[in-house]
């Protein structure tokens, strides 16, 4: 495991796109700032930051470096909520936003390929709305002491559409079978 990190490192620190910025940066940033809107005091740690170019870097492993893919999982995961946090928290300490926000994401396993994804003003946007929304969630929850969950009534379940099936459809179940 140590040799398949030892890899990781290396591609990345050898990827033309990132070198750039791994001189002058400062490793494992920790920032603590009050939010205005919800008067919450926040934390976060950043991978990387450089200071001269104001770039805010994550670093994430993954299985897949594909634009597409990578794209759906960093979604999912909120990697945009996570680093329009972290821009947050810049801004809020130094009164500018990073100039650029940048994934940086490794293969976990060989050839250990690299990109380096920036997120465009769009992307942080979505995730500052988020960010905003969760926090002033937060700040209701703790001014009530009311913790209602995610789904505090009666939910309708969402199905995917493919278990309702295709009657035009050979290999559909109930068709290939008569019902």
């Amino acid at each position: 495991e140590l040799e398949e990190v030892l890899a990781q490192a290396d591609a990345v620190r050898r990827h033309a796109a990132v070198a750039p910025y791994l001189s002058g940066g400062r490793f494992e940033l920790s920032l603590e700032w009050t939010d205005k809107a919800s008067e919450l005091r926040c934390k976060g740690r950043l991978d990387w930051w450089h200071q001269d170019t104001r770039t805010l870097i994550d670093l994430k492993g993954t299985n897949t470096i594909h634009a597409h893919y990578f794209g759906r999982i960093a979604a999912r995961q909120g990697y945009h909520c996570q680093l329009a946090h972290y821009g947050n928290g810049i801004r809020a300490i130094s009164g500018k936003p990073p100039a650029k926000t940048m994934l940086v994401a490794v293969l976990t396993r060989p050839p250990f390929d690299v990109a380096a994804f920036v997120l465009d003003d769009d992307d942080l946007y979505a995730g500052e709305e988020e960010v905003a929304e969760l926090l002033k969630r937060l700040s209701d929850c703790r001014a009530l002491n009311v913790w209602p969950g995610m789904h505090p009534f009666e939910t309708p379940l969402k199905l995917p559409p493919y278990i309702w099936g295709d009657e035009e459809d050979p290999t559909d179940l109930g068709v290939a079978f008569g019902s």
